[in-house]
């Protein structure tokens, strides 16, 4: 919480979109989400809101009780978007 209180989440948002991104969270959370498929689930609950981002516009990081905190290279994060459906068309049309 940015005012320092402390809580306890699962999976949860601040700013802008966010009722509408935290609904999507809750909706699709589970309790035996692999930590791959959650990341795949933030970025499905951000498309969702905007669909107007990148691999490359996204900072993804994990903390984990055995792993700590974890910077998520950007080829995972694209693996993300990928296993969501979400493709960067134009990127892939401007490689060609």
């Amino acid at each position: 919480d940015p005012s320092g209180t402390p809580n306890e989440w699962k999976a949860t948002v601040i700013g802008g979109g966010r009722q509408e991104i935290q609904g999507h969270l809750e909706d699709a959370w589970t309790d035996d989400l692999s930590l791959t498929d959650g990341v795949e689930l933030g970025v499905e609950a951000l498309a969702e809101h905007d669909e107007e981002f990148g691999p490359g516009d996204l900072a993804v990081a994990t903390i984990t009780e055995s792993d700590g905190y974890h910077t998520v290279p950007e080829a995972e994060v694209a693996d993300a978007f990928e296993a969501a459906g979400l493709t960067e068309d134009d990127d892939a049309a401007d490689e060609e």
